[in-house]
């Protein structure tokens, strides 16, 4: 078994001093995406702040293997006025 560390980054960076012990890296990715989900259940509007969400994997000498990134992004719709309400507009 080897030891994987999860590293949030969201605007700060939150080390993940223990990590965990895994089988293997396929076992790291299915934890890196369930990392990425619990994050988005209990802080669902860190997305919307402009920049990506990245849980970033690491092994137990540091090496990064790979990265989960996610973000939110509004379109024109929200963010402004409404196609109806422009001249011209449906």
């Amino acid at each position: 078994m080897e030891r994987y560390f999860f590293h949030i980054e969201d605007g700060e960076t939150l080390q993940d001093e223990q990590g965990l012990e895994l089988r293997n890296i396929e076992a790291a990715r299915q934890e890196a995406v369930a990392v990425m989900a619990q994050y988005l259940r209990d802080r669902p509007d860190d997305i919307w702040n402009e920049r990506p969400v990245t849980v970033t994997v690491q092994d137990d000498q540091g090496m990064t293997l790979f990265c989960v990134i996610t973000s939110g992004h509004n379109a024109a719709a929200v963010g402004g006025k409404r196609v109806a309400d422009r001249p011209g507009g449906a």
